[in-house]
């Protein structure tokens, strides 16, 4: 009864293509179509700017390594020129100034540009482009779904910047006075520092969860996060807790370091060069982010998945499910564009405020 027509392919459990009626007993296979030229032109111009941003690492790293000063040779042992509480006094004291001036900052640029970072975030859980993002935020609920978890954001971002600007001005101060420190090179000054701001990163997780889930989510954050508190405990607003800790030293210690081993490199204007200070500072700051954010990029996506998941997800799996979605260029680049122009935007709007208000509690607590 072979007179009918031939049966289409059939794809078979093994994944092989097979027909019950091909006269040659060949597989049959369906013509794979070629990608459109849009997406050949997104992924050229990904792999053009992961070599760019690749060699801006490079040569960054290498002008922080060569403009680091060179080792004196180490000290007597044990030889402290002031007692151990007046020397924890001072990188208090330095730590207090830096901290509460970074706090100011980080309010600051919270409310200047909170709509960049939803659109950051939101990215990073679904993987669209910075402008379909923003069409569909937009949709969802106008200017105000930009600034969904904004309470949780002036909470957490503040405590974040006093977290590692006190870390930094408070170990460095410490470390700089301690004799006994004087052989440690900037590099691993900076270590330190980011591995004390790390730890306050960990600590203030709940924050980051509730709002970067709100940020993604909007207004059925809530529910998500009750739903995944009461199945697996309130230890669920924690998640990513380790990532982002992994992430802020994967991205604080680099930026730290450039902007650190710039600051010693590059020549300070005189204090009436009020421009020139403020140049000079945003400067350090576009460097420094811009090296932190090309490393801890993929760290922050599979922090976002984890944190803004319907079920509970492991690292693995967030990972995996990124992968699955949009390849290597997702877990790398997702997002990356509006963190670097969000993040060159705030690192010089909170540097310039931090350094500045940063002088004048030094100078007000000298006088």
């Amino acid at each position: 009864m072979g007179g009918g027509a031939p049966h289409p392919a059939r794809r078979s459990k093994s994944g092989n293509l097979s027909s019950s009626d091909d006269e040659d007993g060949q597989l049959l296979e369906d013509p794979v179509p070629a990608p459109p030229a849009s997406l050949l032109c997104r992924r050229r111009a990904y792999s053009a700017f992961r070599v760019a941003c690749g060699g801006l690492v490079l040569l960054l790293l290498a002008a922080a390594y060569l403009s680091s000063p060179p080792r004196p040779p180490p000290p007597p042992p044990l030889v402290v020129p002031e007692p151990l509480p007046a020397i924890l006094a001072k990188a208090g004291r330095k730590a207090l100034g830096g901290g509460l001036s970074g706090a100011a900052a980080g309010v600051v640029q919270v409310v200047a540009l909170m709509w960049l970072r939803t659109t950051m975030n939101y990215q990073y859980r679904y993987g669209s482009g910075m402008c379909a993002s923003m069409r569909t935020l937009y949709a969802d609920g106008g200017v105000r779904r930009f600034y969904q978890g904004l309470p949780y954001a002036l909470l957490q971002t503040p405590l974040s910047r006093f977290g590692d600007t006190a870390a930094n001005s408070g170990v460095l101060a410490l470390l700089a006075a301690w004799s006994a420190a004087a052989w440690m090179p900037v590099w691993l000054r900076t270590a330190c520092a980011s591995g004390a701001a790390a730890l306050w990163r960990m600590l203030i997780t709940p924050l980051d969860t509730l709002k970067t889930t709100l940020q993604v989510e909007g207004a059925a954050a809530y529910a998500l996060l009750i739903r995944k508190a009461r199945l697996e405990g309130v230890c669920e607003l924690w998640a990513g807790a380790l990532a982002n800790a992994a992430a802020n030293f994967v991205g604080g210690y680099p930026w730290f370091l450039v902007f650190n081993a710039m600051d010693e490199w590059l020549p300070r204007p005189e204090k009436s060069a009020f421009t020139l200070r403020l140049l000079r500072s945003a400067s350090l700051a576009t460097c420094a982010t811009c090296v932190s954010d090309v490393l801890s990029n993929s760290i922050r996506v599979v922090k976002t998945t984890r944190q803004t998941a319907e079920t509970t997800l492991s690292y693995t799996a967030a990972a995996k499910s990124v992968l699955a979605t949009d390849g290597l260029d997702g877990l790398f680049c997702r997002g990356l564009g509006t963190r670097l122009l969000a993040n060159i935007l705030q690192a010089s709007l909170f540097t310039i405020v931090w350094k500045q208000l940063e002088h004048q509690f030094n100078l007000g607590a000298s006088s």
